[in-house]
């Protein structure tokens, strides 16, 4: 734990010096989320009771005829959901720019933490690897820092997944389960919807997959496959429609929200000729699905080296050339039919491809240049870590089994 916390603490060193040095004190951290906390200060200035009334009751349990407060802080955007959570640090940090972002720092660390020993419980056998997808990750290191969203969707990512699995896999410690469910849940929503919109129908596959595999009875289970592929093929097409109505909504947020466009802003402006265009995609599920391959490789693999015109978005590329190679040398080893053979034996590798499937195409279609799409794809790039990494120890060990058999 000591090493990842002192690498996470130097991301967040280096994060705020490209801040500071890079982008000359701009962007979101400062231009919206600090200076906003700094005006809500002022606001409640003498009313701590209605200051705390906002942040754990929300907007409506204030008079904002009395405080006027802006119309997107009184609202259940990301942006507000951050501004609320820094407020609340800002009573324990002495209001203070550097301290928030390392509380924002310690809280994205404890999720990705908590979701390191989760799958860990899961498989044990591959402590390094998972270790290396959620705490070691130079993107996880320097982009999930600092008083930003990605922090809170981590530490949401990990009550939500921790709550689903006691509640639905082991069914065991309900009750509080029910609560991590909940709260991870509501966190998860409130900070970026569409990273919940597209978990949740991942969760509920892998739960299916996973009632499917513990029948015992064969001709039972033969009964079944036709109900489940039914409920296969529906999901499918839910998947598509959540994707594209996802994707409409967030473009129109990029489009009309003054709010967002300002919280991309030192993307957008730090990144001239880091924009991408992608073929015309017909949002519907059909256009979806038909696109779901060049999205999912976007959403993943991009921006490739040769694309990289800032040296931030080279670190980015470098990273990504990497899980390009490691995709290409498990598809080598296992092959490619294996591979998707191995993925669906085990029902945690089906949730995490659902997910994967769902996820990459959004943030794809939605982040239009490399700056935006660094942050927006990063929740979900250690599940895909973590899907190779199973599916080659499996190999390995398949063919261990082997060896030792031959030789037996």
């Amino acid at each position: 734990m000591i090493p990842a916390f002192i690498l996470k603490m130097l991301g967040w060193t280096f994060s705020i010096a490209i801040l500071i040095f890079y982008f000359k004190g701009f962007g979101d951290t400062i231009g919206v989320y600090y200076k906003q906390i700094l005006i809500l200060r002022g606001i409640f200035e003498g009313n701590v009771i209605d200051a705390f009334k906002y942040i754990f009751l929300g907007p409506n349990s204030i008079d904002n005829s009395y405080y006027n407060i802006s119309s997107y802080l009184m609202g259940s955007t990301g942006v507000a959901q951050v501004v609320r959570i820094g407020l609340l640090f800002s009573y324990f940090c002495l209001n203070r720019f550097l301290l928030i972002s390392l509380m924002f720092t310690i809280v994205g660390f404890l999720g990705c933490w908590k979701m390191f020993l989760f799958f860990n419980s899961i498989k044990p056998y591959l402590t390094r690897e998972l270790a290396i997808s959620f705490l070691f990750l130079p993107s996880m290191i320097i982009w999930g820092t600092g008083m930003m969203k990605e922090p809170l969707v981590f530490f949401a990512m990990s009550l939500l997944m921790i709550g689903f699995y006691r509640v639905f896999i082991k069914k065991r410690k309900v009750f509080s389960a029910l609560a991590l469910l909940g709260f991870g849940s509501w966190l998860l929503l409130a900070t970026k919807a569409y990273v919940f919109l597209s978990l949740a129908p991942a969760l509920l596959i892998w739960a299916v997959f996973n009632r499917i595999k513990n029948i015992k009875d064969y001709s039972l289970k033969l009964i079944l496959v036709p109900f489940f592929i039914g409920f296969l093929i529906v999901g499918l097409v839910s998947v598509s429609s959540i994707v594209a109505s996802v994707s409409k909504q967030l473009a129109v947020d990029n489009l009309v929200n003054n709010v967002e466009q300002r919280m991309d802003h030192w993307s957008r402006n730090s990144n001239h000729g880091s924009s991408y265009s992608l073929p015309t995609i017909n949002l519907t599920p059909q256009g979806i699905a038909a696109a779901t391959p060049s999205l999912f490789a976007t959403g993943l693999l991009r921006p490739f080296v040769w694309e990289s015109r800032k040296p931030i978005i080279l670190f980015t590329a470098l990273e990504t050339f990497a899980i390009l190679l490691l995709t290409f040398f498990v598809f080598y080893k296992v092959g490619v039919f294996k591979t998707v053979k191995e993925i669906f034996s085990d029902p945690m590798l089906v949730g995490i491809i659902t997910f994967c499937l769902i996820f990459f195409p959004i943030v794809a279609l939605t982040s239009g240049n490399f700056g935006t799409l660094v942050r927006y794809k990063l929740p979900c790039v250690p599940f895909y870590l973590v899907l190779l990494f199973v599916v080659y120890n499996k190999y390995k060990l398949n063919r261990l089994e082997k060896i030792m058999a031959a030789h037996a």
